[in-house]
């Protein structure tokens, strides 16, 4: 522990968190959780596991169902009574305080004196439709098939699930369709579009894009000529990426084009420089001799069959030396993995039987299919990489 106390000293040396690099932040923080770990017993965290965590996501979710959040906010955000946020949202008070405290307990609201609370930074986010899209697309599409994972796994002999057609999830919603095809059906707007506010929150969270510490020129070469395609955003949801990227480098020559199923290209709301294209990346390629098609946490999406089928079919669309595969996902490391690369792998496991990948489970996929990796940037520090690569 004193080795752990002394790197939280030296962390906090200097430290200023209105100057500090996101480098020392981040150093700072994981410091603290190593203390933190290190302070707790052993029967703490049992206890805190069994009785505690598993009761955060449900008053989440409950206070998003009652709109708690943004009525906190009236007011100036002013503190306000359980009796006060009662009346608003049309719950019980003693249920409603009993929900509070949760989450006070965990630090989501501030409790200003007894039985009264406002919002802090986090609970202020939740007042926003694409982190309250975040969250309800994480609770509503995780909490039933995470809580029958167990017995999932149990009843298909511990394998490592591999199939698209049997998931946890599937068997949680009672339905036969997967995710995709579950939110795209008539009657799921709501939750179609608390995924595309999930994607679109998730690049405001993470705000290191690509771009910005990878150098552009080099990962796009030139296109073709001015019409020609330069990038092609595949699955790119309701186009978060492009855009950002057309802000930031509006001197790119070429098209660049965001293709996605109908429902997400249906409520996308693109800028002039951006176009539109229908597409299902389990269909050949329509446009070619793009500079890049890009995929942004697409293939973790999909077990390694139906990623050797989305890269084949965009192959013969690439033309050699010239196009590149970008792949904008994690890359778990060999060793020291941390919470939000196994949260998401956990994710990926129960709704799509599917996985993040190691550097050499990438590798090994594009070699399959016949492309080789060619450069893997590393983007500060961040689970997620960029991934070049190109024919073989």
């Amino acid at each position: 522990m004193d080795t752990t106390l002394q790197s939280v000293t030296q962390a906090l040396s200097g430290f200023s968190v209105q100057n500090a690099t996101e480098a020392s932040r981040k150093s700072l923080l994981e410091a603290a959780r190593s203390l933190v770990a290190e302070l707790e017993t052993p029967g703490e965290k049992l206890a805190r596991l069994g009785w505690f965590e598993i009761h955060r996501p449900t008053a989440l979710k409950v206070g998003l169902d009652l709109g708690l959040f943004n009525k906190m906010a009236e007011d100036n955000a002013s503190p306000k009574s359980v009796d006060q946020l009662a009346k608003m949202t049309g719950a019980e008070a003693r249920l409603l305080g009993r929900l509070l405290r949760v989450m006070a307990a965990d630090r989501m609201v501030e409790e200003t004196g007894p039985s009264q609370y406002k919002l802090n930074g986090f609970s202020t986010l939740l007042t926003q439709e694409i982190y309250q899209g975040l969250l309800l697309d994480c609770l509503e599409t995780n909490l039933l098939p995470t809580a029958l994972l167990p017995d999932y796994l149990k009843k298909t002999g511990y394998k490592n699930p591999i199939n698209k057609d049997e998931t946890a999830w599937k068997v949680a919603m009672n339905t036969p369709l997967p995710f995709f095809e579950y939110i795209a059906q008539p009657g799921e707007g709501r939750r179609l579009r608390n995924f595309n506010n999930h994607m679109t929150a998730k690049n405001e969270i993470y705000t290191q894009r690509w771009f910005e510490v990878v150098p552009v020129h080099e990962a796009l070469r030139p296109s073709l000529g001015p019409d020609a395609p330069l990038i092609i955003d595949v699955g790119g949801s309701v186009g978060h990426d492009l855009i950002a990227l057309h802000e930031a480098h509006p001197e790119l020559k070429g098209k660049l084009l965001l293709q996605d199923l109908p429902g997400p290209i249906a409520q996308a709301n693109l800028p002039a420089g951006i176009e539109k294209v229908e597409y299902d990346f389990f269909t050949p390629q329509p446009v070619k001799e793009a500079s890049a098609y890009y995929f942004h946490q697409v293939l973790h999406d999909w077990p390694d069959d139906k990623c050797r089928e989305i890269l084949k079919n965009q192959i013969p669309a690439m033309k050699r030396g010239h196009s590149k595969i970008l792949i904008d996902d994690i890359v778990i490391p060999d060793r020291g993995a941390g919470w939000l690369e196994t949260g998401i792998d956990m994710i990926m496991l129960s709704t799509h039987s599917a996985q993040e990948r190691t550097q050499a489970d990438w590798r090994e996929l594009l070699e399959s299919v016949g492309l080789k990796m060619t450069q893997l940037w590393d983007c500060k520090g961040y689970p997620f990489k960029l991934i070049e690569a190109e024919l073989a």
